[in-house]
């Protein structure tokens, strides 16, 4: 009886206080109201259309395009697609409900994304009006980077690898979560790191444990699990139409630091430097990352949660070296560092005198407050498929364009803009070959990016560069 009161009591102390399940429901509603009032930031959406397309060839075929057909740089070439299985999802999805309702789609992974991440912060804070701060922060820095994109499946998988390992001993749905995402996104890459770090974390600080000799047998205990799901998880990343090259993929990318699209893609560039995407909230959520950092190495070492702090400093030192590297990585360490935030928060916690009574009784009014929040920042954008014109700012597209290429039949060589190649990849499906288009070093040669860049910028040759590349057409904004 004894043991399990004090079972109990852990379970209680794992969370906030106040277990009313009409409260938790209000909170829950805020948090997925807040992530879909984030999900409307406006942008040039490239890449959406050649995804468009390729999954549309994949269903056509039955089979996954090994060289490129689109362009007339790079035909024959192999085409790397690790993206294939978010391809098909994107045609699939298009034909079933419409092209405009990709933005529910959009919608729908961010709401479950960030209310998994709601659910994390809860339990690591054990105060939901603090973990609905942190996912606002959160939201707040990774915001500018939302749209209509493969990508935020790694946002998706990063939070279920959370919480399938971070809260529990590490589950063996894990394997089965990275053979979905390795499918999905070269993010999976990154998934495997982070699992490694989960894995450490949990065999180096199992928890209660009084001394070292306690905690290396549990370690001991832990590790043919900790292996198995590491080698499982391993043998399914494998499992890809590109096997080990799937792998390779975006760590050769991520280290070819001179490469084209490292140098010329501006999502690419860290994120201090002008130009391109910016998140304002960034520095700040450094900020908080730092201050939390210190919080728990100055209280971890009696802090019985060890696992958890250690856990989430790694994870948010890695995010942000990636971040600072370039700014596509900011979305994933908006999530570390309000899980890092969540872990300090309560180890400050138990070490300071609880909070009165009559605090935690306003909950209520927060949980209204945090609703009511979400609700004045939704109100003014269109909830249905009218936000998906003015989301993916199809008025920069050249729609009129290939409307007259397709009722004149025009077929050839297009010396493109390099964000309308992927909309000329959906539109004519290789009629009209482009230069360039955004699958970038999937498909083209440095070389043929950096002569495209000649041209953008009109650099000295620049007139050689279409001259020579025997284009029948130009197509470029006025």
């Amino acid at each position: 009886m004894a043991r399990r009161r004090r079972q109990a009591g852990g379970r209680r102390a794992a969370g906030p206080e106040d277990g009313r399940s009409w409260l938790r429901g209000v909170w829950y509603a805020a948090a997925a109201a807040t992530s879909w009032s984030f999900g409307y930031t406006s942008m040039f959406n490239s890449d959406l259309w050649f995804h468009l397309a390729a999954g549309r060839e994949i269903w056509q075929r039955r089979a996954i395009p090994a060289v490129d057909s689109w362009s007339f740089t790079a035909a024959g070439r192999p085409w790397h697609n690790h993206e294939w299985l978010a391809d098909i999802l994107f045609h699939a999805w298009a034909a079933a409900f419409g092209i405009e309702a990709l933005v529910y789609w959009q919608w729908a992974v961010l709401i479950a994304t960030f209310t998994v991440l709601f659910h994390l912060l809860q339990r690591l804070a054990g105060s939901r009006p603090v973990a609905w701060l942190l996912l606002l922060l959160a939201l707040a820095v990774a915001a500018p980077f939302f749209d209509i994109r493969p990508h935020l499946y790694s946002l998706l998988g990063f939070v279920l690898l959370l919480e399938l390992t971070l809260l529990r001993p590490p589950s063996w749905w894990v394997p089965a979560l990275v053979l979905v995402w390795v499918n999905l996104h070269g993010g999976a890459v990154f998934g495997l790191l982070a699992l490694g770090l989960l894995l450490a974390a949990w065999l180096a600080a199992p928890g209660e444990e009084r001394d070292w000799r306690q905690a290396l047998a549990a370690a001991r205990r832990r590790l043919p699990r900790a292996v198995g799901i590491a080698v499982a998880s391993g043998v399914a990343a494998l499992v890809n139409p590109h096997g080990v090259a799937a792998l390779l993929y975006p760590l050769r990318l991520a280290a070819a630091g001179s490469s084209a699209s490292r140098t010329t893609l501006v999502e690419w560039l860290p994120p201090f430097a002008p130009g391109g995407i910016q998140s304002p909230v960034f520095p700040w959520a450094i900020a908080v990352a730092a201050c939390a950092a210190a919080t728990i190495l100055g209280f971890g070492g009696r802090w019985r949660w060890r696992r958890r702090s250690w856990a989430t400093l790694t994870l948010c030192g890695l995010t942000l070296a990636m971040a600072l590297e370039s700014r596509r990585f900011i979305t994933l360490f908006a999530i570390a560092s309000a899980l890092l935030a969540a872990v300090a928060w309560r180890a400050l916690r138990e070490r300071l005198a609880r909070l009165p009574r009559g605090v935690s009784g306003l909950e209520p009014l927060a949980a209204a407050a945090a609703v009511a929040f979400a609700v004045t920042r939704l109100l003014p954008y269109p909830q249905g498929t009218a936000a998906f014109l003015p989301l993916t700012r199809m008025d920069r597209l050249p729609v009129d364009t290939l409307d007259f290429a397709a009722a004149n039949d025009l077929q050839g060589r297009v010396f493109n803009y390099f964000l309308w190649g992927g909309y000329l990849d959906y539109r004519t499906g290789g009629r009209l070959a482009v230069f360039l288009d955004p699958r970038s070093e999937t498909v083209f040669a440095d070389e043929t990016q950096r002569r495209y860049m000649r041209v953008h910028f009109l650099r000295a040759g620049w007139e050689e560069v279409v001259r020579e590349s025997a284009a029948d057409f130009v197509l470029w904004p006025t």
